[in-house]
């Protein structure tokens, strides 16, 4: 009896140790801790009754029964619904900020991440859509902060929150992580680059003002309702690198119209596009029919499937391809366009601000023989802004140079090197799809990339990536502009290997098949543009009935021509509400450039054939064309010989129409010349090219302005 007893009191004076060993969840000054005696650390577990506000100081360490702890983590759901919290400053000795911490706090303004934080959990800030501002202590070496953007990126390899209107993710981010723009509402559009391989589980979820998306060319895997309730998100473009497109990727996008689908994916799954009942055309170009598991229904019944003509039996024969109301063959008609064309001029821009300063025209001028060879020579036309730093150098130096003699024969396009005597190959169009072309002797071989539609930002039309090995971006054809050795460097101004030199624009004729609109030009001759408009759009109910037209009329609709395309449906009578309803009012925008010797019109968001007609103020025609506003970016026409007066401008189809105005004005420009006998002269037309003598129209003479009759 006594030994029990004796165990007894031994056991009892023992608790207290045992006690001051165990873990405390206690609180100090309104916040929750959970405290660690072992370690001496502290997580933050925010405060019970969630009534904590204002603004909140997290202390480096907090005391309890005679013991210091360091604060170390915010837990997992520490200040969940804190609805009235404004601010807080986390403490240096923070290293982990743990998932939804500070899920739906809808009155969290701002907040500081410290330069020893580490690790964000997924959905830290979910829901916290009045954040304005996030500050990242300066040397944190794992997460960085973005000027005007509400923005927590993990540089080496996720994005983890964003609120920006417009993102474009750096080309450092290999991931996008899970949930990491989950509900950020003010998210309208973004750009991922070619570095990202993982779109990760619901990472734009619930972003439902997110309208596009690009998404770069080697993306290998969309995870689980990557773009799930992206209810504004109207088409995307799955890139030719993706393979799988996972479960619920974009479920419930209500008014996605219009998909494509690369020619690697193999496998769709598990209601990808559920509730994707606006879908009225799927492009897909895997040739071998891709499984799908467990789609809806629904959309099949309005969409048209497009596939390769060789693959159209099969995805007949398959299930559920096989229950689209119909599908046809994507066109297979030749859409290469040669390098080489009459007409064509390169503006090249070198960065210099906004204008840009030094502008160099490319362009073909005469034939030459060459080895049997009918050739175009290539010039060089370069002007310098008086406001150039370097101007009294370059003014000094000839602004007209060769670029050489170059020929294009079977898609391949050659230039004669007057060192060598020879003719050298500089592209080879006709190799297939990532073959490797050896251009240049002491170089590694180049690839002659895919051709894909759009990927360049100014441009509609097909190009083709040449790079380096090792997938280096080395320079770019786009619709026969630049190249290795060739008029340009690079498409991008802001391209990694920081060429300075950089496409403004390349135009054939009147018709611009590339335009960077971002940057001015402020030193050829003509100046930068000085007047805008923008078109007014309406839509047609009906076709406008044909009317009798006598030359000198106004022009007459597009419907009442005869053209050579497809005949466009008249529209559906629609209500609004209706599923199938658009707004194509609020859709469209079109606007216009002019000075007093070219007028540009931008017909970026078109893609259909269009007539585009200008008329006097008496309405009569002085300008008729029809485009097809699907291949080119806009229209660059010559309106130097106008009289003064006010013009309007149409473009329009059967369905929809744009109209705007503008004017011309002749002051500052030497007129009533006819016949003028000019020696000792340099004469220039307005694309730069020198020309034997006085055209009719604008022409610059030494530098000045001369209107021919």
């Amino acid at each position: 009896m006594k030994r029990t007893l004796l165990f007894i009191l031994i056991f009892s004076s023992m608790l207290p140790l045992a006690v001051k060993a165990q873990f405390y969840l206690k609180t100090i000054d309104g916040i929750d801790y959970y405290l660690n005696q072992k370690t001496l650390t502290a997580k933050v577990q925010g405060s019970i009754n969630k009534e904590i506000s204002g603004n909140v100081d997290i202390p480096e360490t907090v005391t309890f029964d005679g013991y210091v702890y360091s604060v170390t983590c915010i837990d997992t759901y520490a200040f969940r619904n804190c609805s009235k919290l404004t601010s807080v400053n986390i403490p240096n000795s923070v290293t982990h900020i743990c998932g939804y911490a500070f899920e739906d706090c809808t009155g969290l303004t701002s907040i500081r991440i410290p330069i020893g934080v580490n690790v964000i959990g997924p959905g830290a800030f979910d829901g916290c859509s009045n954040i304005t501002s996030i500050d990242v202590a300066e040397g944190n070496p794992v997460y960085d902060s973005r000027e005007n953007c509400n923005a927590i990126i993990q540089t080496n390899s996720n994005i983890l929150i964003k609120g920006c209107q417009n993102t474009t993710i750096p080309n450092s981010v290999t991931t996008i992580g899970s949930s990491a723009f989950w509900g950020c509402k003010g998210l309208t559009s973004v750009t991922i680059p070619d570095s990202v391989t993982i779109i990760d589980g619901q990472a734009f979820y619930g972003c439902s003002n997110l309208s596009s998306v690009t998404i770069g060319n080697n993306m290998e895997n969309i995870k689980y309702g990557a773009f799930t309730d992206c209810t504004s998100l109207t088409s995307i473009i799955i890139p030719n690198s993706v393979t799988t497109i996972g479960e619920m990727v974009f479920w419930n996008c209500a008014n996605l119209s219009s998909v494509t689908i690369g020619n690697s994916v193999t496998s769709i799954r598990d209601q990808a596009f559920y509730g994707c009942n606006s879908l009225a055309n799927v492009y897909s170009y895997a040739e071998k029919v891709p499984e799908w598991v467990s789609p809806s229904y629904l959309f099949f019944k309005q969409a048209t499937l497009h596939v390769p003509a060789a693959s159209v039996s099969a995805y007949q024969a398959a299930e559920p391809w096989k229950n689209f109301k119909e599908i046809v063959a994507l066109p297979t008609q030749d859409d290469y366009r040669p390098m080489i064309e009459d007409g064509k001029v390169w503006k090249v821009g070198t960065i210099s601000g906004n204008p840009v300063q030094v502008v160099d025209y490319y362009y073909f001028d005469g034939d030459t023989i060459i080895g049997g060879k009918t050739c175009k020579q290539m010039m060089c036309q370069r002007f310098v802004s008086p406001d150039y730093p370097d101007y009294d150098y370059l003014s000094q130096q000839p602004s007209l140079s060769k670029v050489g003699a170059w020929y294009e024969e079977d898609r391949r396009v050659y230039c004669y090197d007057e060192k060598k005597q020879a003719m050298v190959l500089k592209y080879d169009f006709s190799i297939g799809d990532n073959e490797s072309l050896q251009l240049i002797d002491d170089y590694p071989p180049f690839t002659i990339g895919p051709r894909q539609t759009g990927g360049i930002e100014g441009s509609k039309g097909v190009y083709r990536d040449v790079m380096i090995n090792q997938n280096i971006k080395s320079t770019t054809w786009l619709e026969g502009v630049g190249g290795i050795d060739g008029p340009t460097r690079n498409a991008y101004p802001e391209a990694a290997d920081h060429v300075q030199e950089f496409l403004m624009s390349c135009v054939v004729g009147d018709e611009v098949i590339y335009l960077n609109g971002e940057y001015e030009d402020g030193a050829t001759p003509e100046g930068a543009r000085k007047g805008r408009f923008d078109f007014t759009h309406t839509i047609k109910t009906k076709p406008k009935a044909p009317s009798k037209r006598v030359k000198g009329d106004a022009c007459i609709s597009l419907s009442e021509r005869e053209v050579a395309r497809p005949k466009v449906k008249a529209p559906s009578k629609r209500v609004k509400g209706d599923a199938s309803f658009k707004d194509t009012s609020e859709m469209q925008s079109l606007y216009g450039e002019y000075s007093d010797q070219r007028l540009g019109i931008n017909l970026d968001p078109l893609d259909d054939v269009y007539l585009v007609c200008i008329t006097d103020e008496l309405g009569q025609v002085v300008y008729e064309k029809t485009v097809n506003a699907g291949t080119i970016v806009g229209l660059d026409i010559d309106i130097s010989s106008y009289a003064q007066g006010r013009y309007t401008v149409i473009v329009e189809n059967s369905q929809e129409s744009f109209t705007g105005e503008f004017e011309t004005q002749t002051t500052g420009i030497e007129e009533n010349v006819k016949t003028r006998r000019l020696e000792n002269v340099s004469i220039y037309n307005l694309q730069g090219q020198r020309i034997s003598s006085l055209q009719k129209g604008l022409n610059i003479v030494n530098g000045h302005k001369i209107y021919v009759k």
